[in-house]
This record gives structure tokens, C-alpha cells and sequence, in this order.
């Protein structure tokens, strides 16, 4: 009986399919498609289980005999059944095509763009082993379909990646769980930290299955690379941004300042902040610029530093950075009083350097009128020019040392804002000026 079941099972030639009313209704309509019209799909294997079930009524005792009626059901819904299932394994590519085809999604994009070329890197992603898939628009070529990432810039990429062996086949009912995609825009920086912090930290920091020993370590390492790539993707606008951990924000800070594994973690975030801050204060306090810098140039230093100290002194007062100091001050960490130091010194340095630009400010529209003037128009505009200066000099409270006040004058007196004819008049008008207040 084992061998008859064999020989029904593996056959794929149905018997009178009209034999028995209803039993080729029952796999028809069954949409091959149906995981993307939110269908279970059955596999291959769940299908050719239920044709083995079909045959399990016929294991009968040796003294008894099977009824033909009974025996001819079940053969024709096996037959049909492996059948079905050829079907399912012949269209699966094309489903799988038509599921990468509906996935690629590139804003320049059109229909127009697909030929027949695209098929053989689908197909090899698909059938033939290759692991990754990456589409982009070229500018002269247009549509793209790879199997590695370009060596030429482009602002926009769509990535498809096998999660497991690459020799395993992409069939309609695994595509989700065996393939991973998704888009990577031209600022590659910002994607990934973008997707760092929102998909895979979390998922990573909630995971309870790890051993602690292993946890703990790539805990570490993954709030060093977060980090990094914070304080990197922010240097490229000018910014300081502080990474801050949220790992433990959660837990009370009496249990959190216990936990040693967690102040060593925290600690590590903070030393990071003191390198962040001390890089800011280190930095010159004044702009040391190329021979062609004028005023206008000093200006937008100041309104620069202004902008990050200001930003950086709104990030230490955000709840998280305040309760990761006070759960370390709990744990008596020795780096906490190092950087409440260095944060006094922000936000000194934040007033300041406002202060600084609220007297500039006063320099900008006349430096305009004469960086655009003509040689011939410059001397009736300079005494307005250095009467400002003596004002920022008598009444702002940072900017009236004398180093200061002469950087200015120097870049007052650039040769690309002025004739070099006059270069030697305002110095002498300026000093002239200036004297009274410096013996004074």
C-alpha cells in the first residue's frame, strides 16, 4: 500500500477529471498572486502534505478492500493537486518579477523605461544566485539594474538584498521574509543614520534573547558608532549635535545608577559630549580667513558661532541629557563634574557670541554699500563705517579688545573692498579715531 501511495503521489497525469463532480471546482479561482492581494499562499510542501492526507482513509487492514469509489476521489484530487503545484512553481519567477517590479519605486521612474534588458539581472537575483539587486537612474542611460553598488554618484538608489543563502530560490510566499529593500537618497550620511536610529538601534536595544556578556558588548560599540555617525552627519552642515542614548531613560535612576554595565555605557556617551564641547571652546574665537576676507566675512562667523553654541547649549538642557547627568551623578561617575564644567562654558559662550553679533550687525548693510562701490564712492562712505566701530569699541562688553577691534579694521581695509589708494588714508583716519579712547 506504502508503494501505491508513492506511485498516486508523485503522478501528475490526472484520471477523468469529470469522474467526480466538484473536484476540479475545488482549485479553481485560486489566485497565484494572492500574498500581494493579502492571501495565505499555500507552499508547495503544505499542498503536497494535504494530498498526502487525501490518502490516508485508504490505509486499510490486508483483510480489507478499498472502495473504488472512495480510491478514484482521492487519486483525482492528488492528481490535481501536483498539478496545481507545477503550476505554482512555473509562475513563481514571474510573480516574483512582478513583485521587484512593483517594489522598485525611483522618482524619476517611468514606464517607458523597462526593456527587456532588466530581465536578466531580475532573473539572476531570482534563479541564479546573486544576492543583491540595485536600481537607479542614470542621466544617459536611464533605468539601471545591477547586481553592486555604482562607482558613480547618483541621488537616488533602490536596494533589494537576500536575507539568507544566496542559493536559495525567491518564491512568491517567502519574497517578504527572504528579501530586504528599500531606497537610499543622496545624502548617504543622513539615510543611514536615519534608518540607524529608527529601524535597527531599537530592535538591537529591546532584544532580550542575546546573553548578557554579548549584549552588553555590542551595546557599547553600536553607542560609539551612533555617535560618531550623529556628530559626522551634523559636521557637514556646521553643526554640533550631542548623541544622546536612550537605552535605560526608561528605568529609575536609583536602579539605573546600579547597573554597571550601563553607568560604563552612559559614561562612554558622555565622554563623547566633553570631546564634542571641547572641539566647540578650542576652536578660533576669531576668523582666520584668506587675504580676500572682509567684515561681511566676520559677520557670518559670529552668526555661525552664535547658531551652534546656542544649539548646543538647547541640546544639554533636553530631559535626556539632564537625566543621564543625574543618573551618572547617582553612580558618582568622575566625568560628570568635568563636563557640567565645560557646559557652564557653553553657555557663556553662547551670550557672548550673541552679544558679539548684535554689535556687528551694525557693520552689514554700510559694508555692503561698499563692497559694491566704486573706487571713486568709497571715501564718503568709511567715516560712517569706522564711527560704527568706535561705537561697537565704547559699548560692547566682548568685542573691545584690541585684537579684536584691529581684525576688524583689517578687514575693513581689504584691498577687495576698497581701492588699494586708500588703504593707507583710512588706517591713518582710523588711528586717528581710535587714539583718544586707547589713552584714555
Amino acid at each position: 500500500m506504502a508503494d501505491d501511495k508513492a506511485s498516486i503521489e508523485n503522478s501528475v497525469v490526472p484520471a477523468n477529471d469529470e469522474a467526480v463532480d466538484g473536484v476540479e471546482e475545488s482549485t479553481k479561482g485560486e489566485d497565484l498572486g494572492g500574498e500581494e492581494a493579502g492571501e495565505v499562499v499555500p507552499t508547495t510542501d503544505e499542498m503536497r502534505e494535504e494530498a498526502i492526507l487525501e490518502l490516508e482513509p485508504l490505509e486499510l487492514s490486508h483483510h480489507a478492500s478499498p472502495d473504488p469509489t472512495v480510491l478514484t476521489v482521492a487519486v483525482v484530487r492528488v492528481c490535481i493537486l501536483n498539478q496545481h503545484i507545477l503550476k505554482l512553481n512555473e509562475a513563481a519567477p514571474k510573480l516574483c518579477k512582478s513583485m521587484i517590479k512593483d517594489r522598485l519605486s525611483l522618482s524619476k521612474l517611468s514606464a517607458d523605461m523597462w526593456n527587456e534588458s532588466h530581465e536578466i539581472p531580475i532573473d539572476n537575483f531570482i534563479c541564479n544566485g546573486q544576492r543583491m539587486l540595485v536600481g537607479y537612474i542614470d542621466d544617459i542611460n536611464g533605468l539601471i539594474l545591477a547586481h553592486s553598488i555604482p562607482c558613480v554618484h547618483c541621488p537616488e538608489l533602490m536596494f533589494f538584498v537576500k536575507k539568507e543563502s544566496r542559493n536559495e530560490a525567491i518564491t512568491p510566499q517567502n519574497f517578504l521574509k527572504q528579501v530586504q529593500y528599500g531606497t537610499v537618497t543622496a545624502g548617504h550620511i543622513e539615510s543611514l543614520l536615519r534608518i540607524m536610529t529608527s529601524i535597527y538601534a531599537p530592535i538591537f536595544f529591546d532584544n532580550n534573547t542575546w546573553p548578557d556578556s554579548i549584549k552588553n558588548d555590542f551595546s557599547g560599540q553600536l553607542h560609539k558608532f551612533l555617535a560618531s555617525l550623529t556628530d559626522t552627519r551634523w559636521k557637514m552642515e556646521g553643526k554640533t549635535v550631542l548623541y544622546i542614548p536612550h537605552e535605560g531613560l526608561q528605568v529609575d535612576p536609583e536602579a539605573a545608577s546600579k547597573d554597571k554595565e550601563l553607568i560604563q555605557r552612559l559614561e562612554t556617551g558622555m565622554i563623547h559630549w566633553t570631546r564634542q564641547i571641547k572641539e566647540v571652546l578650542s576652536s578660533q574665537e576669531s576668523l582666520q580667513t584668506s587675504e580676500n576676507a572682509g567684515p561681511l566675512e566676520e559677520i557670518e562667523f559670529w552668526k555661525n558661532r552664535c547658531a551652534d553654541l546656542s544649539g548646543i547649549s538647547e541640546q544639554l538642557d533636553k530631559p535626556g541629557v539632564k537625566r543621564i547627568t543625574h543618573i551618572l551623578e547617582l553612580a558618582k561617575s568622575s566625568y560628570v563634574t568635568p563636563f557640567l564644567k565645560l557646559s557652564g562654558q557653553i553657555k557663556e559662550g553662547s551670550y557672548q557670541a550673541l552679544s558679539n553679533l548684535k554689535f556687528l550687525m551694525i557693520l552689514k548693510d554700510p559694508c555692503h554699500d561698499l563692497s559694491d562701490a566704486q573706487p571713486k564712492d568709497i571715501p564718503p562712505l568709511l567715516p560712517k563705517i569706522l564711527n560704527l566701530i568706535r561705537i561697537i569699541w565704547v559699548n560692547s562688553e566682548f568685542y573691545k579688545t584690541r585684537e579684536r577691534l584691529t581684525g576688524i579694521l583689517r578687514k575693513v581695509c581689504n584691498p577687495s573692498y576698497m581701492c588699494l589708494s586708500l588703504r593707507s588714508w583710512c588706517l591713518e583716519f582710523t588711528y586717528n579715531i581710535l587714539d583718544p579712547f586707547e589713552t584714555s
